[in-house]
């Protein structure tokens, strides 16, 4: 993404990838916008155990042409969505913070301690976890 500021549009696009996603039957566990310190720009992580079930080429392969699919994305290059596996470091921290927090961890904040995306990442937006 082009802005360092997380955008409506973007928080409706991030919601409809992780909805169209799981109702074409590709599993999604959580996902989240994650902010990088470095660059201040946001990614859209989408946390599978697909990422972990095969090989990165084809896991991406499967997951990129749905989100080419989706009808309606505003501002998301489907390139840019970042796919990791539940036992990422980074998706136990945000698995970790949505069950800790529930609905208050679906707004955008910054985690001054970085306690949940380490040194690299400063602010996240974080999508309900599915029911």
């Amino acid at each position: 993404m082009d802005s360092t500021t997380l955008v409506s549009d973007m928080i409706a696009d991030g919601n409809l990838v992780a909805t169209e996603l799981r109702a074409a039957g590709f599993d999604v566990t959580a996902a989240a916008w994650l902010k990088r310190a470095e660059d201040g720009l946001w990614r859209l992580f989408v946390i599978s155990a697909v990422a972990e079930s095969q090989r990165p080429k084809d896991a991406y392969g499967q997951m990129l042409p749905l989100i080419r699919k989706i009808e309606g994305l505003n501002r998301i290059d489907p390139h840019e969505v970042r796919l990791i596996g539940p036992n990422h470091h980074l998706a136990k921290l945000v698995i970790a913070h949505q069950r800790k927090f529930g609905s208050l961890a679906t707004t955008s904040m910054p985690w001054i301690d970085q306690s949940l995306a380490g040194p690299a990442y400063e602010s996240a937006y974080l999508y309900p976890l599915p029911s």
